[in-house]
């Protein structure tokens, strides 16, 4: 049996008739996908087995990934029908799967039947000596429709003969198709719609804790401010107070140092008065008698 494949939003399509048909990213499978470009595909994703014109999901290889049915979750052993959409993982890529035998023995849809309406006979007036009788039957409710699916039309009393009801056309193949991929697609947009909210409230709840924690914040620094100023406003006056003291010895020891300068200055006049009294002690008592030795070098020279 061929079976055909579709990955809707690209181009081409695939027909195998192997029994087994492995789908995923792997370059050996029969169906591969392009690897890279989507991320919730295992290297083989699932495996279609046909067993005796069904197919379903196989069961001895296990799914690989999470796979979904016409947007609902399936397992291995799940039968797969012409026209079935097969998602490979959450928003993942969506195959179409059409058994092409199937639906080429498929009975063919059944043709519409306009309705019928139902002309009643007129009134018979009799004439002549006999008395007139009138054989109209008392009206009849329309019954519903049976099992057989037969109705009963009445027209002004005269009760119609059963006929059979008109059967609505079946869809056809294609139709079920669409109807399967808006399906998947709604579903999909449904649980994009719910991730978008959950990510809403988890921001709504981030911004309400970060305006708690700021308001907290804001109070504490309002309090540290409050204690600042009271601290200062209690340690202003001791230390005014502190530094005029301060003040106050700065200037003695202003005088302090002058007074320190000056004595100084005095001590350093007298030892540099008594030192140069010593020199010249040294000198007036040391020059003559060097003056003498060498007088008296000389007149020894002389002599010689």
């Amino acid at each position: 049996m061929d079976i055909e494949i579709v990955v809707l939003g690209e181009s081409g399509k695939r027909v195998l008739s192997d029994s087994r048909i492995r789908i995923g990213q792997d370059p050996n499978c029969e169906v591969s996908l392009q690897p890279g470009k989507y991320p919730t595909v295992a290297g083989v994703h699932l495996t279609l087995e046909m067993v005796n014109g069904a197919v379903s999901l196989a069961r001895g290889a296990p799914l690989s990934g999470e796979t979904f049915v016409n947007g609902h979750p399936a397992a291995a052993g799940a039968t797969i029908r012409s026209g079935d959409i097969l998602r490979l993982g959450a928003g993942g890529p969506e195959l179409r799967i059409r058994l092409l035998e199937q639906e080429a023995y498929a009975p063919p849809p059944v043709a519409h039947e306009p309705t019928r309406v139902l002309n009643h006979e007129p009134t018979r007036i009799i004439s002549g000596t006999t008395p007139m009788t009138y054989s109209s039957a008392p009206p009849v409710a329309p019954a519903a429709a049976g099992r057989q699916g037969y109705t009963t039309e009445v027209a002004r009393g005269v009760s119609a003969a059963p006929r059979p009801a008109v059967q609505q056309p079946a869809a056809s193949a294609a139709e079920g198709e669409d109807m399967s991929i808006v399906e998947g697609k709604v579903k999909s947009l449904q649980s994009i719609l719910v991730v978008c909210l959950l990510i809403l409230l988890v921001l709504l709840g981030c911004n309400i804790w970060q305006s708690w924690e700021l308001y907290q914040t804001r109070d504490e620094v309002q309090q540290l401010r409050a204690q600042a100023a009271n601290a200062v406003t209690q340690f202003t006056p001791a230390l005014d107070q502190r530094l005029g003291v301060f003040e106050q010895r700065m200037d003695g020891m202003d005088a302090k140092v002058a007074e320190a300068q000056d004595r100084m200055v005095k001590t350093m006049d007298a030892q540099t008065k008594r030192e140069e009294d010593r020199m010249v002690d040294r000198m007036n008592a040391a020059i003559p008698a060097m003056l003498d030795k060498y007088i008296a070098g000389k007149v020894a020279q002389a002599r010689q």
